[in-house]
């Protein structure tokens, strides 16, 4: 997948998003729960957005 179209993707999702949804929609297993909220575990891994985790992964 291009950059520019994961981080178009990217943008709809907000911090309330589940991981689950996020393992799902992009094949990542994050090793956490999946009810967790996404904008809880970026902060506890100390990323500062979704688009920047998955440059990394």
């Amino acid at each position: 997948m291009k950059k520019q179209a994961k981080r178009k993707q990217v943008s709809h999702l907000t911090f309330d998003t589940k991981v689950g949804t996020i393992q799902k929609k992009y094949g990542a297993d994050l090793g956490v729960s999946p009810d967790k909220k996404i904008g809880e575990f970026l902060r506890e891994r100390g990323y500062p957005s979704l688009a920047k985790m998955l440059q990394e992964a």
